[in-house]
């Protein structure tokens, strides 16, 4: 007779969840990335560090959850070991910064990326439906989107502005997020730094960033991904309304990624008006 030891199932309905901390002090951690491997389901830690993903039937005690947050490790653990709602702590990373050397170089401001308003409109929508239907639920962050962005020279990065042309949130909390990009793939994170921001009032029109206070810098002759998710929403609509960006056609692509995917979707062709203001070296 020939037994099979096969990982339990989670009970269908009982939640997986747990609070995230800063392993050095115990400060809760808030808006870190939790995904269950190889099911393309995530979620993302609210204010207070805590998480839950709930209502799978197909995850497996053995299944992995990973952890990650800008400026720490990252971390993995089973189903098994959270269904009791453990804390995780996270520990700081190190990384390596590519030395730049700036003295006595010429500079000049410029914008990367795309800056004017286009000719046409791309829609960048945070939620599933967005408000086709009456009966649409929205799902706040829910996924990443942003656009390819070519460093030509060393360049310090001032700010980061968006053009907005319909904006349906009351609130919206966005993460800024910086990507290597190679072959039209994107990489690891290249700037550690956690980068929040927030929208309110259904602000439109030309909307910046400073970003000075983190001192980025890029190293010139390569490609990045310049993304934003969506970490908090207020919306006092019925139906889900679109936030949208302006945007062209001919443009090199926009790149998008629902939690939980290891991959990303590029669509060919368009972009939008997000772009960074740098004061270049040559």
């Amino acid at each position: 007779m020939v037994f099979l030891l096969l990982p339990a199932l989670v009970r269908a309905g009982a939640p997986v969840s747990g609070r995230v901390a800063d392993a050095a002090n115990g400060e809760p951690l808030p808006y870190v990335t939790v995904v269950v491997k190889g099911k393309e389901i995530g979620v993302i830690s609210d204010r207070e560090g805590r998480f839950e993903i709930r209502g799978r039937t197909d995850i497996s005690t053995a299944d992995s959850v990973v952890f990650s947050h800008v400026g720490f490790e990252t971390l993995t653990r089973t189903v098994g070991e959270l269904t009791g709602g453990q804390d995780i702590r996270l520990r700081q990373g190190t990384y390596d910064i590519e030395p730049i050397v700036v003295t006595n170089r010429r500079s000049r401001l410029v914008k990367l990326g795309h800056s004017a308003s286009g000719t046409g409109m791309v829609q960048v929508g945070w939620y599933d439906e967005l408000g086709l239907d009456d009966g649409a639920e929205k799902n706040s962050a829910d996924h990443e989107g942003g656009v390819p962005i070519r460093i030509r020279h060393d360049s310090d990065i001032l700010s980061f502005a968006m053009r907005i042309r319909q904006n349906g949130y009351e609130r919206a909390l966005f993460r800024l997020s910086f990507y290597s990009l190679e072959d039209n793939t994107p990489g690891e994170l290249i700037v550690h730094r956690d980068i929040r921001f927030e929208l309110a009032d259904r602000t439109t029109g030309l909307f910046g960033v400073d970003l000075t206070p983190y001192g980025i810098r890029l190293a010139g002759g390569q490609e990045i991904l310049v993304t934003l998710t969506l970490l908090e929403d207020e919306m006092n609509t019925e139906v889900p309304e679109p936030f949208m960006l302006d945007g062209a056609l001919l443009g090199r692509g926009v790149y998008s990624r629902s939690f939980g995917d290891e991959t990303w979707d590029r669509f060919g062709g368009v972009t939008v008006a997000m772009y960074l203001n740098a004061r270049e070296y040559r």
